[in-house]
């Protein structure tokens, strides 16, 4: 019977993955229900778990003149970026994730907001970028899609050169720490927050990509300091 229910998700999965190569709308609300309350069928293989309890000292660096990096490990993995702003200026730094490039995952980070300054104007993320080895002949233009902490909870697609091209607010701020995960189905994002779905974005690109996490400051950020715990990769059966 397990393996019956097991084929009937994937033939479901299938048939999703299907409708969003030819459609830019919205899921429907049955077919994100059956996705949410069945994510550990869909996702059968973890391909990645890190608790980050191996400590490991400072690393200081910086992303360029103005700005200064520190990154640590002590239970949970701690990226600091101070800048000083230009008012025109958006620096991300990040962490690429070690696992393999997937087409379709489910990705997910309990993040702690330590300090953010101004909190409009810097945050902490995951997301993903579209720049693993492609089967197609034609490179699609590299972009980078986050949710993103700030002084709420926001959905943002950024250009190679980081350059903010989306920016939609997906909930509330929930306080200091929050559970975020990116589900990944065939050109179409999942967005949730503490387990609830609280969005989704089509863009229709095909992958594979590589997952990343970090913190962010805008052209009016000044500091963004972040905490990143039980990091979860799970993938669609091949």
């Amino acid at each position: 019977m397990k393996k019956l229910w097991f084929l009937l998700l994937c033939c479901m999965l299938f048939m999703t993955c299907g409708i969003l190569s030819v459609s830019a709308q919205d899921l429907s609300e049955d077919v994100v229900r059956a996705v949410t309350e069945n994510l550990d069928n869909f996702f059968p293989i973890t391909t990645l778990w890190e608790k980050f309890d191996r400590k490991a000292p400072s690393i200081f660096g910086n992303l360029g003149t103005e700005t200064a990096t520190e990154t640590n490990t002590n239970e949970t993995r701690n990226m600091l970026l101070f800048v000083n702003p230009d008012g025109l200026s958006t620096y991300v730094f990040w962490e690429k994730v070690n696992s393999r490039n997937s087409k379709n995952f489910c990705f997910s980070m309990d993040v702690t907001v330590n300090d953010i300054y101004p909190p409009q104007e810097s945050g902490c993320f995951i997301g993903f970028i579209n720049d693993g080895p492609s089967s197609s002949a034609e490179k699609e233009p590299l972009q980078t899609t986050m949710i993103v902490i700030s002084d709420a909870i926001y959905m943002e697609t950024q250009t190679e050169d980081g350059s903010l091209t989306d920016r939609n607010k997906l909930a509330d701020r929930r306080g200091p720490q929050v559970n975020l995960m990116i589900v990944r189905l065939t050109g179409e994002t999942l967005f949730y927050v503490d387990g609830e779905m609280v969005g989704q974005y089509h863009d229709g690109k095909s992958g594979p990509f590589s997952l990343r996490y970090g913190t962010v400051a805008y052209s009016h950020g000044e500091a963004a300091e972040c905490s990143f715990d039980n990091l979860s990769v799970r993938e669609v059966m091949k």
